[in-house]
Formats: structure tokens, sequence, C-alpha cells
């Protein structure tokens, strides 16, 4: 599995923990590439589904009162992670 792919997946499982449903991180990844599966999409579209997925999981540690400390650093990403 590529690095995107396992940003990705490790992204959905933190919004699952952060209480978010499986659906709604697949309407997530339907709403920026029109497919639920990343593996069948460019890496172009991947880093746009890292992108998004990580704006969701900052916003909801935002909302639970957090700092974004649950997120991690993620190598050669600017962003947050």
């Amino acid at each position: 599995m590529d690095s995107q792919l396992a940003r990705i997946y490790e992204l959905k499982t933190q919004l699952l923990q952060l209480g978010y449903h499986g659906v709604q991180v697949d309407a997530m990844l339907r709403k920026v590439v029109g497919a639920a599966i990343p593996e069948e999409v460019s890496a172009e579209k991947r880093q746009q589904i890292i992108e998004t997925l990580e704006k969701y999981a900052h916003f909801a540690i935002k909302a639970r009162g957090g700092r974004g400390r649950n997120l991690r650093r993620h190598p050669g990403n600017s962003r947050l992670s």
C-alpha cells in the first residue's frame, strides 16, 4: 500500500474514533472525488482526499474542545495531520 493510501486509511480510522459514521466518511470521499474507494483514483485526487479528511478531523477535534493535540504531523505534509 502506498503512503497516500495508508494516510487516507489512518485518517478514516481517526474520523471514526472522533465520532463520524462510516457512511459519513464515505460521503466525504464521494464529495471530493466521486468515489468512496480511494484505490480507484489518481494520486492527485488522493491528495485532495487527504487534505479534506484532515480538515474534517481538525474540525472534530476543535468541536470537542481540543486544540489539535490528537492530530499527528505526517512527513512531507505541511498541513494538519
